[in-house]
């Protein structure tokens, strides 16, 4: 890939972190009541769709769902899982993206872009049967499937925050904005990672993901503040 090419990539990448940043911007926040608050909350919870996934709790389940398909507390949960697969595309774009530049200083680096492509890629087919998998349960009136729902999540949060401390390694090395974004994207990494110990972890990881994506956007209209790093 020769410089131009190169530069109209970085480009792309940033305009795919827009998507992101609106796509996220854009989805729902379900209002839930003060018990069902309180219950997210005393299990390190604050969002009720990541609660449900990732503390396997009935009683969470219950209050924030409510007891069968029709109850109106599902309807934007099912809106908000449904946007969910708009959001997968962007990051699974993104992280590409990132991962294609990060692939072009060759050698050990080549390697390194195609893990964290498929990570990415992985991390998206856990998401897919995540949300899958929620949408059966508020389709129905049990809490049989909560096992499975947190197995895939945590291999989402796995799958996707090892491709992102893979990532950060394209923006070290720089003595500028860019090497925040690096150091953004590592923390949001590591606090992914350890989701399996601690499930609450997974709404933490995202706020480091979501500063560091306006620095990527920059790059939309400067590509060369990456490029000159780069090495051939």
């Amino acid at each position: 890939m020769d410089r131009l090419e190169l530069a109209w990539l970085v480009r792309g990448v940033g305009i795919l972190s827009l998507l992101v940043i609106a796509v996220g911007a854009a989805m729902p926040r379900p209002a839930v009541s003060a018990e069902a608050k309180k219950a997210l909350g005393d299990l390190g919870f604050r969002g009720p769709v990541t609660g449900i996934a990732l503390s396997r709790s009935t009683t969470v389940y219950r209050l924030v769902a409510g007891n069968g398909p029709e109850d109106q507390r599902r309807v934007p949960l099912r809106r908000n899982l449904r946007l969910d697969f708009l959001f997968m595309a962007g990051y699974l774009l993104l992280y590409a993206g990132l991962a294609a530049i990060l692939a072009q200083r060759g050698g050990v680096w080549m390697a390194l872009g195609v893990a964290a492509a498929a990570l990415a890629a992985i991390a998206v087919v856990f998401d897919v049967s995540e949300n899958l998998r929620l949408l059966a349960l508020l389709a129905g009136g049990g809490t049989d499937g909560l096992d499975g729902v947190w197995l895939v999540s945590t291999l989402k949060w796995t799958a996707i925050s090892a491709s992102a401390l893979i990532l950060s390694t394209l923006f070290f090395g720089h003595r500028d904005f860019l090497m925040a974004v690096g150091g953004l994207l590592l923390l949001s990494g590591a606090l992914g990672v350890l989701t399996v110990w601690r499930g609450w972890l997974a709404e933490w990881c995202f706020w480091p993901l979501l500063l560091a994506l306006p620095g990527i956007l920059a790059l939309a209209f400067k590509p060369e503040w990456l490029l000159r790093h780069l090495q051939p």
